[in-house]
């Protein structure tokens, strides 16, 4: 019973990363949608659907990948969550999602605003709250790419950029391209960051306990904030 409850939630998870999926290059083919930057209008749609399945929807892709790996055999555990930290992050996780998908009434079928937010949201919340993930193939996998995109798409790509007043309007999305006191302000910001960096801690606090080396955690989550920076730098010189 509690491997078909892990099927189930694992099905949930990969279902929903292939609609974000499916609809995100949906928008970028048509040149539609209003996190669509104004300065791809001109790009040839292969160029923009390159750009974005390097820079966001790898991650993505790779989580999900984790996840199908997994779900061949699950070494996921339904059991209460013992450290009370990384409840206390499913929790919020859980909540921050459910707010954010009651708020752009994702739950009445509206698949447009932040369905990421909720994905990850209660993707990773569920797995802090209520699961004990063994070390395997395919949680390693889920991990890293979290790691990794935390660190290069959210901080190297959006966030170091913003603080720094970098983003020109319409280069991306208009929270992070209108300064730090708007950013700051701002409910899709604060949506976005509860979830990246509680994802974040929570999948730190895993690798961990899979024994993985805290000096490649830091080198890869560093490495990761440089190379978004930079090309972040670079679409903006473009």
């Amino acid at each position: 019973m509690s491997k078909s409850v892990v099927r189930v939630y694992l099905l949930l998870f990969i279902a929903a990363i292939a609609v974000w999926l499916y609809n995100s290059n949906l928008d970028f083919y048509y040149g539609r949608g209003g996190n669509f930057p104004s300065f791809l209008e001109n790009w040839p749609v292969s160029s923009r659907l390159l750009l974005l399945n390097l820079t966001s929807n790898i991650f993505y892709a790779f989580i999900a990948l984790g996840l199908l790996i997994e779900f061949f055999n699950p070494k996921i555990e339904i059991k209460r969550q013992r450290n009370k930290f990384l409840a206390g992050l499913g929790i919020l996780l859980v909540a921050n999602a459910l707010m954010v998908g009651w708020n752009n009434t994702l739950f009445s079928g509206n698949l447009y605003y932040l369905i990421d937010t909720v994905i990850y949201g209660l993707g990773f919340g569920l797995m802090f709250l209520f699961m004990s993930p063994q070390k395997t193939l395919g949680l390693s996998v889920v991990l890293w790419a979290r790691l990794i995109e935390v660190g290069g798409f959210f901080i190297g790509y959006f966030f170091m950029p913003a603080v720094l007043s970098m983003w020109p309007e319409g280069y991306t999305l208009g929270h992070f391209a209108r300064g730090p006191a708007f950013m700051f302000t701002n409910y899709f910001f604060w949506t976005d960051y509860i979830t990246a960096v509680g994802s974040l801690i929570g999948v730190i606090i895993l690798l961990k306990k899979f024994n993985f080396s805290k000096f490649w955690m830091s080198s890869f989550f560093i490495g990761a904030i440089i190379v978004g920076y930079n090309i972040a730098r670079a679409l903006i010189k473009a």
